[in-house]
């Protein structure tokens, strides 16, 4: 895979039907270009391709990344990958894992501030979850699954 994978970037996004078409069309890439773009400030590295490719890959049961400090790869695989395959529901228990029970709850916290503060994915997915039922610091249920 190459960078050429980014080539939706000259796609206007201020429309739902384009964004749905992007992510539907590319997967993990084009969601994180469409809803998270700006976590990223840099033009992607020549890594990322590979990454989001290995991600998405379901027969890939373990997966190591190395790669320079500040690269993203905690945002694409903890913040990214985790958001994109719950709220396209790919599967029914996504189970979040880290170095430490810190680092996993500030992930969650991530999530849930995309989830309750990025106006295109409430425009996009709606309301995701009940704060008050399915939501801690170390959990949370989408109203989807």
């Amino acid at each position: 895979m190459t960078n050429d994978t980014f080539a939706f970037e000259e796609l206007d996004i201020s429309s739902p039907t384009t964004r749905r078409y992007i992510v539907e069309e590319y997967g993990l890439a084009g969601f994180t270009w469409v809803y998270l773009s700006h976590h990223f400030n840099l033009e992607p590295a020549d890594f990322h391709p590979d990454l989001i490719e290995a991600l998405e890959d379901e027969s890939e049961e373990l997966l190591e990344v190395i790669g320079f400090r500040g690269s993203a790869k905690s945002t694409y695989a903890s913040l990214a990958y985790l958001l994109y395959i719950a709220l396209e529901h790919k599967f029914d228990f996504i189970l979040p894992i880290s170095d430490t029970g810190t680092q996993m709850k500030l992930n969650i916290a991530n999530m849930r501030y995309e989830l309750e503060n990025n106006a295109m994915i409430i425009k996009d997915y709606g309301v995701t979850f009940n704060a008050d039922k399915n939501w801690s610091d170390s959990s949370l249920q989408l109203l989807n699954g």
